[in-house]
């Protein structure tokens, strides 16, 4: 694939020059084709210009009160230079929604799909890494929420304290008093008596945690 003008820029979004953002490089860091651009800030990594994109969008929900995809792309790629309403069901349909429905640029998930969605459509497709996004996002105050544990300690711990008899070692060995333990909170709260801690069951163990904690 040829590398796009904003990939080269390490400015996914193709944001005008202008600002003062975060991250923009400085002549020592450009290449001689950054160097030579005239219209598009250039960052010194593309983690940086997708912060630079999401504070953006950020910004036309907290100033412009734009909560839509409609309302985004229409400020963001207005009719003038583009076909403003594909580009909106374009990223509508990338993100799971409708071009009218609201959306929270607070959120990281919906952050994350929208932006992922507005790089491809301005770079013929292209898509970083989840890991460069992720970044991106974080460098904008978008973290993204920490995996649950759901591994074996985590389980006989929360067992445990849910009332597991005999009380079960938290050794992370996965035992045959691990295992009846699960059944008996599987049976107890109408789940499959399988002994293996699924997705179910984990729901089921964090309500119950949670009503506990109340």
């Amino acid at each position: 694939m040829t590398v796009t003008r904003g990939v080269r820029n390490n400015n996914p979004g193709n944001i005008d020059r202008g600002q003062d953002w975060q991250g923009l490089a400085t002549p020592a860091e450009m290449t001689k084709e950054q160097k030579a651009e005239k219209r598009f800030a250039v960052f010194r990594a593309p983690e940086w210009g997708i912060r630079a994109l999401v504070k953006l969008l950020q910004t036309y929900q907290s100033k412009h009160g734009l909560r839509t995809i409609r309302g985004i792309i229409n400020r963001w790629a207005p009719p003038v230079e583009n076909d403003t309403g594909a580009y909106a069901r374009a990223v509508a349909k990338a993100v799971g929604v409708g071009p009218d429905d609201t959306v929270d640029m607070k959120d990281h998930k919906t952050a994350a799909e929208l932006v992922a969605a507005i790089v491809a459509h301005e770079n013929s497709g292209f898509r970083y890494a989840a890991a460069v996004f992720d970044k991106g996002l974080a460098l904008a105050g978008l973290a993204a929420a920490a995996q649950p544990d759901h591994s074996t300690r985590a389980l006989q711990s929360a067992l445990n304290r849910l009332g597991a008899s005999p009380k079960l070692k938290v050794d992370g060995a996965l035992g045959p008093l691990t295992a009846e333990a699960i059944r008996r909170f599987q049976a107890a709260n109408g789940l499959v008596t399988s002994g293996i801690a699924d997705g179910d069951t984990w729901e089921r163990i964090r309500d119950a945690l949670e009503h506990l904690d109340a």
